[in-house]
């Protein structure tokens, strides 16, 4: 849970999207070590992405190795500079670190929110 924050909603894309980014900063997406912390069982802790760490909201969404090669090469096709994401948190507000125009700061982060979303 972060203290203070407050989430900045994006009308751009259904809230479904938006709803899903909102619940990644407070870390209550159902992932396997938060459903093992609600006595879910679960088949397999790994990431269903590499395989190789236990599944957590960070690691899904910023530290896997093949996420962080999905957001160079969004960057690329942004045409953004090269970023690199410490935290969910940046994730999310990464549109606010671009000297964008607010329209495509929002655009931005609507494409951000989706990858997210997908996830």
């Amino acid at each position: 849970m972060v203290p203070g924050y407050v989430f900045d909603w994006n009308g751009l894309f259904p809230k479904k999207v938006v709803f899903v980014a909102w619940r990644v900063v407070p870390g209550r997406l159902p992932t396997s070590d938060t459903l093992k912390k609600r006595y879910i069982p679960v088949s397999s802790t790994l990431c269903p992405i590499c395989g190789e760490v236990e599944e957590t909201v960070e690691h899904v969404l910023v530290s896997c190795g093949i996420v962080q090669t999905l957001w160079s090469l969004i960057s690329l096709w942004c045409k953004t500079p090269d970023f690199i994401i410490f935290c969910v948190r940046d994730l999310v507000e990464l549109h606010k670190f671009f000297s964008f125009r607010k329209e495509k700061a929002n655009l931005f982060n609507a494409i951000c929110l989706v990858v997210v979303w997908c996830l």
